[in-house]
């Protein structure tokens, strides 16, 4: 049952108000308004081949027992006005401790990344609470 808000004149905007609203039940995934699943979404489907080989070199460490788990882009830092970090990785160690990971492209001796990427790391690493490190494949 849809009831709208609010008297429609012109200028004004119509608000829809979803009454009696129940989801139905669904094998996995989250119900949606319309009472459909979506299906859950894996983080894998967002990654770079880098950030997927440090995702299973991290669920080789929850295996091993030192990591607790580990979230990919779970949180978002304002560092100024519309200028936002977004750290690959939040990682949870079993003693507890938070650390955040920046997986970027190798290069010969360091890694590849733009001017901007770089101002923000610099910015997001002296402003977080948590330690930030940036991590890179060598060919070895």
């Amino acid at each position: 049952m849809t009831r709208h808000a609010g008297k429609s004149r012109p200028g004004s905007r119509r608000t829809t108000v979803r009454a009696n609203y129940a989801p139905r039940a669904t094998s996995g995934g989250t119900p949606s308004p319309s009472g459909r699943a979506k299906p859950p979404k894996d983080p894998r489907d967002r990654m770079n081949k880098g950030e997927m080989r440090f995702a299973d070199l991290l669920d080789q460490r929850i295996a091993d027992g030192t990591v607790r788990y580990w979230l990919f882009e779970g949180i978002k830092w304002r560092l100024a006005d519309d200028t936002y970090y977004v750290p690959d990785f939040l990682v949870q160690y079993t003693d507890d401790r938070l650390a955040l990971y920046e997986v970027k492209a190798a290069r010969k001796d360091s890694y590849m990344t733009t001017e901007t990427a770089w101002l923000k790391l610099k910015i997001a690493a002296s402003s977080l609470p948590l330690p930030l490190t940036v991590v890179w494949q060598t060919k070895d």
